[in-house]
């Protein structure tokens, strides 16, 4: 995902790898984490059993993927910084701004590349983090096939808490067999982009850039490849209108790859209309009323 580069200055290269693959690390733990988490609760929807336990460490481990790839993005800029030369008189402690002071142009490149993602995910990360907000589970279900997903929930104007407009407009909001894919997908975007502007900035630098990808456990990477590719098919209503992200890992004679797409020609499918839409409510002691997605709205 990243370019492997030869420089006279020797920690940086050490520095960087340290970086990318502790970053790369963490999102596959929190990738673990929910998928493992996503199972349990299929299983305790398909059983009828309570799915508050279920229910809140999938919330729990997807706040913690959504933070891993935010935090990945925050990794690139400090990336970037360790392979521009020093500049000792910046004392800029943020790592985006310090290069806009630089004048290292990629970096803009690479703001502009991962915008459209970094928005949607530093608005969900801060509004937990900072604003006190709750993701909140929601699944659709016929007692076969089960859907869940997960919004975050804002207080509206006339007191009521429901999910955040901004993020979900008309009473929508995000299940993990599209969001999941889209955070993986997201995962080598972001790699790509960072190349892209890494390549042609230490060229001019005269680093010698040999195009050795940074290692990491492979193995690692397949499986949880192979298992966002199983996730089903079928999405909330709205989300069948959406570019849909394709994921797929192939097997060739001698090696395996991941072919990841976005958009894609592939399709979803929408939530069949027996299905019970339910959702997962924590009260907070002086919120009483509360607006649940997709109640009220034609999801055909």
């Amino acid at each position: 995902m990243k370019p492997s580069a030869d420089h006279a200055h020797g920690p940086r290269k050490p520095i960087t790898h340290a970086i990318y693959n502790i970053s790369v690390s963490r999102i596959l733990s929190a990738f673990r984490g929910v998928l493992d988490a996503l199972d349990d609760l299929q299983q305790s929807l398909s059983t009828r059993t309570s799915v508050t336990d279920p229910g809140a460490r999938l919330i729990a481990a997807h706040t913690e993927l959504l933070e891993a790839m935010s935090s990945h993005i925050e990794d690139a800029f400090q990336i970037m910084k360790a392979c521009h030369p020093p500049r000792p008189d910046i004392g800029e402690p943020f790592a985006d701004r310090w290069l806009e002071r630089a004048r290292f142009r990629g970096a803009a490149h690479f703001k502009v590349a991962v915008k459209p993602y970094r928005d949607v995910v530093s608005a969900l990360v801060n509004r937990v983090k900072h604003e006190h907000g709750q993701l909140r589970l929601i699944a659709f279900s016929n007692g076969v096939v089960h859907v869940p997903g997960y919004y975050l929930e804002a207080i509206g104007s006339d007191g009521v808490a429901g999910q955040d407009p901004a993020l979900h407009p008309g009473n929508t909001a995000f299940s993990f067999n599209r969001d999941l894919r889209l955070h993986f997908i997201h995962l080598y975007d972001i790699g790509n982009a960072l190349k892209a502007v890494l390549s042609p900035a230490l060229k001019q630098q005269g680093i010698r850039v040999t195009g050795r990808p940074i290692m990491h456990s492979s193995q690692e990477l397949l499986l949880v490849a192979e298992r966002v590719e199983a996730l089903g098919t079928t999405v909330f209503p709205d989300e069948v209108r959406k570019a849909t992200p394709h994921v797929r890992v192939q097997e060739g004679d001698d090696n395996v790859s991941v072919a990841v797409r976005y958009p894609s020609l592939a399709t979803f499918r929408l939530p069949d209309p027996t299905m019970i839409v339910s959702t997962l409510i924590q009260g907070d002691g002086f919120t009483s009323q509360f607006r649940v997605p997709y109640f009220g709205r034609d999801l055909g």
